[in-house]
């Protein structure tokens, strides 16, 4: 079955929100310029990345590369700096279908070890978020699912990015269509089909992942609009948790694993600590997002995405504490793990939870139907250092939502207005999805 073309000026130009009159002059000279004056498509979009097939699309200000086996979004590169926010592992990638678990110890002995061999920046959780049981990896299955090891099919055209793939242990076809929404921003949008005949029960996670230089330890910001939130039931595996196992907490103080109260909005200054959240985006907005912002590089970086597809985000934190290969007690990242599901676990382990805090673990596609959502947008931009403002502008919910929605609360139209974060001019950018659309921050 061929999918069908998209069809952006119904799919998108609906969900866009309101760009205020403050938007930006840049920005709105932008808006108007030909497509072929705004997107730079590079001719040589099949390229090596950090030795791997990948292809790219560009424009003037970002780059935006994908690998073609575990379609991962490798980079989101901002050209004025040189930053990627997203992870690079130190230690060399190989693509998945060169991976053998006798002839590349390097990587581990375990269902994750082939995953880890050519993981980078946000890869693709799907149909399980976390290990797979031990039937499913002697079939198998990797950590994480098949979404991240597949080869996928990449093309490229007038600066958009189409990744496509069939899934066969999970009978399942899965497509992502990349395009800029402005010159700050990608618009990400996933079609997934059972292929089966029955219905299914999946998970469904965006494993966003940053990494140094853009992740630095005691000083990297994070905002979110996280509620109600729980630290991993359990000892995450590694030394350096500091999180107190199982306990409910409000966003953003975490129980320490002694008296003392941890804050998720800085990145942890321990020089080994480890742990997982996971968090309930705010059920009264209709969008949810995170923010994270880098003082060295002054880099904002987000995503904003339809709550009612990802009600969970996860944050994992990895600071120097695995041991065992390929870590080596020098890995440094951060996850923003925004999903269907809470916590990174089992099929069995998701289906017998259900739900957490009132709200399902999961989500169903039915037989032989295909689903959509927005996994977007994604943004990167120029910021301040001075944290005062940003707090007071993306934390004020009723302000976010008007912008992202327009003030009439129906979907906007343009995409783009001025922000101020920390007393510098930002852009804060369109989203598209199958329901609604959102908007990240700022330039």
């Amino acid at each position: 079955m061929r999918h069908p073309g998209p069809n952006y000026s119904r799919a998108f130009s609906t969900q866009h929100w309101h760009a205020r009159s403050g938007c930006s002059r840049l920005l709105r000279r932008a808006q108007t310029l030909p497509v072929l004056q705004r997107c730079i498509i590079d001719p040589y979009a099949r390229r090596q990345f950090h030795g791997r097939r990948a292809s790219s699309i560009e424009n003037e200000r970002l780059r935006v590369t994908v690998l073609h086996e575990g379609g991962h979004i490798a980079e989101i590169l901002d050209k004025a700096s040189g930053v990627n926010p997203l992870w690079i592992p130190p230690w060399p990638s190989i693509e998945p279908s060169t991976y053998d678990l006798a002839r590349h110890p390097e990587y581990g002995h375990d269902s994750e070890s082939k995953l880890l061999a050519g993981i980078m920046g946000h890869n693709l959780c799907l149909d399980i978020f976390g290990g797979p049981s031990a039937e499913e990896a002697a079939a198998g299955m990797t950590v994480h699912g098949e979404a991240s090891v597949v080869r996928y099919d990449v093309s490229t055209n007038a600066g958009q990015l189409t990744q496509r793939a069939q899934f066969p242990i999970a009978q399942l076809r899965f497509e992502r269509e990349i395009r800029f929404g402005a010159e700050r921003a990608i618009e990400i949008r996933e079609t997934l089909e059972n292929l089966s005949a029955a219905d299914r029960p999946i998970a469904w996670t965006q494993h966003a992942t940053l990494g140094p230089p853009f992740l630095e330890r005691g000083r990297t910001e994070f905002r979110a609009s996280a509620t109600r939130s729980r630290v991993f039931e359990g000892d995450f595996g590694q030394s350096g948790a500091y999180q107190k196992s199982g306990s409910d907490f409000d966003w953003p103080s975490v129980p320490g694993a002694t008296a003392a109260t941890w804050i998720c909005r800085v990145y942890n200054s321990a020089p080994v600590s480890a742990g997982f959240t996971t968090h309930l985006m705010d059920p009264h907005r209709e969008h949810a997002y995170f923010l994270a912002f880098s003082p060295a590089s002054k880099l904002a970086f987000g995503y904003v995405w339809t709550r009612s597809d990802f009600p969970w985000l996860g944050i994992w934190e990895e600071n120097h504490s695995r041991t065992g290969a390929p870590w080596s007690s020098r890995t440094l990242t951060r996850g923003m793990e925004f999903g269907a599901s809470p916590f990174p676990e089992s099929r069995r382990q998701m289906i017998g939870r259900g739900s957490l805090f009132g709200v399902p673990g999961y989500r169903w596609i039915p037989r032989n139907r295909r689903c959509g959502c927005a996994t977007g947008p994604c943004w990167l931009g120029r910021a301040c250092t001075r944290g005062a403002r940003v707090d007071r502008r993306v934390n004020n919910a009723a302000e976010l939502d008007r912008d992202l929605s327009g003030r009439s609360g129906r979907p906007a139209s343009r995409p783009g207005r001025d922000w101020l974060l920390g007393g510098a001019h930002a852009t804060v950018a369109s989203a598209s999805g199958t329901r609604s659309a959102g908007a990240s921050m700022a330039q």
